[in-house]
This record gives structure tokens, C-alpha cells and sequence, in this order.
């Protein structure tokens, strides 16, 4: 199972809201849960990519991080990534000027993904986060909101 981690990135990531992304977490990997595919930036990618990097030590799990970049473009912070990941996710049809598409690149990673485990405060309902959920919720994908859970 794949799954897709999207959050805003200005959220403040409390202790309590870190316990329950780490037990939500290990809970997916005891379900089959074997990639998780980051977008980026933010306490709440950090927050998950401490936590899977710990599990990594006792599970077999993969980080992928996606990133539209044009082929040969130089992008220090994506390669960065990519050596820390062992990958770097390019697809031509996300590419905007050589920019990132957060809400196209989102799209693409929920529908590569079975679940959306997600950082969403419903009263940002104007952001990429936002539109991520809406869009899991369209493609009848699993969401797992970490707040809901608190």
C-alpha cells in the first residue's frame, strides 16, 4: 500500500498531534503499508519523516519524494532530497515553467496512493491542503486527518 502525506506547512505540529501522527503512522505500516510519497515542506512533513525514518529502523518502508522539476534543470534543494530519499519523482505533465504545480503534483500523488494521511484544519478551506482532501474525497481514496483524531 501507498501512502500520500500532505499537510500544511504552517501548522505548529504539537506534542499531542505528534503522538498521534506516530501512532496513525505505525498503524498504516502494521496495515501494509509500504511507500510513503512526501510532498514537501513543513513541521508536518518533518514531523512524519522523523517519525518513518525511526520505523525504518524495524521496518522494511520506502520514502519517495515527489517533485515536478524539468529533466536536467538544476534544483539543489530537490537533489538534496533526492540523495536523502534515493529518489526524485519527475513527471513532464506537472511541470509549469519549470516550476512547482503544488495542486496538479498533489493530484498526482493521491492517485498514485490508496490513502491521504493528511495535516488538515477544515477552517484553511482556501489552500493546497484543502483542495488535496477535496480531491481524495472525489477519487473515494481513504483520508486519515490527523486533527480529526484529536
Amino acid at each position: 500500500m501507498k501512502v500520500a502525506v500532505i499537510g500544511h506547512r504552517r501548522f505548529a505540529v504539537t506534542p499531542q498531534i505528534q503522538q498521534v501522527i506516530y501512532e496513525q503512522l505505525e498503524g498504516l505500516i502494521n496495515q501494509g503499508a509500504e511507500k510513503f510519497c512526501f510532498a514537501f515542506k513543513g513541521a508536518f512533513f518533518d514531523s512524519c519523516h522523523g517519525a518513518l525514518s525511526e520505523f525504518k529502523e524495524n521496518y522494511h518502508i520506502k520514502l519517495v519524494y515527489y517533485r515536478a522539476v524539468y529533466p536536467g534543470e538544476n534544483d539543489g534543494v530537490a537533489d538534496s532530497l533526492a540523495t536523502l530519499y534515493g529518489q526524485k519523482y519527475f513527471d513532464e505533465s506537472v511541470c509549469k515553467e519549470g516550476a512547482d504545480d503544488v495542486n496538479k503534483r498533489n493530484q498526482f500523488m493521491i492517485d498514485d496512493c490508496g490513502v491521504l494521511f493528511t495535516l488538515f484544519d477544515k477552517k484553511l478551506n482556501k489552500s493546497a491542503t484543502a483542495e488535496a482532501v477535496a480531491y481524495a474525497k472525489q477519487k473515494g481514496k481513504k483520508i486519515i486527518n490527523v486533527l480529526d483524531l484529536i
